[in-house]
């Protein structure tokens, strides 16, 4: 599965997607959304965060997880510190990445995850009132209300 989360800071309004693809590379699910986060990495923890939840909802018993982020990766491994607005998600991926027999997150570069990109730019290019939820198999919008991110 590719997962990719985009951020921008003037307006801290993000996307985050995931693709998966099968065997022969043709992509059999994919989904991305529109999210407020505090910063890039808060927004590939969150598309990283969907993706193993996804899998986990659909009885997945395997993940392997394509991000090109680096940070991401480090900070799953504990490589670099926790800031204290990704606590609660990191340890949430751990929690949910523990109900796999197997769970695995791999840093690869851009080109392995372009599709997920190009969904992410997708979404973030549709102008709307309400961030909203989109799946390629749900020709409608789903509204989408993330909580804000302050307290």
């Amino acid at each position: 599965m590719q997962t990719y989360g985009l951020w921008h800071k003037t307006s801290m309004i993000g996307g985050a997607a995931m693709i998966m693809k099968d065997n022969h590379l043709l992509v059999i699910h994919g989904g991305c959304m529109q999210a407020y986060e505090v910063s890039a990495l808060h927004m590939e923890v969150f598309a990283c965060l969907q993706c193993i939840e996804w899998a986990r909802v659909h009885y997945f018993h395997n993940a392997n997880i394509y991000t090109n982020s680096c940070n991401l990766v480090q900070l799953l491994q504990g490589s670099i510190p926790l800031d204290i607005a990704s606590i609660s998600k990191i340890q949430e991926i751990t929690y949910q990445a523990l109900l796999f027999n197997w769970c695995c997150v791999k840093k690869v570069p851009m080109s392995k995850v372009r599709h997920a990109f190009n969904a992410v730019v997708a979404i973030l290019s549709i102008k709307r009132a309400a961030p909203t939820v989109h799946n390629p198999c749900c020709p409608y919008p789903i509204p989408y209300y993330p909580q804000p991110p302050w307290p």
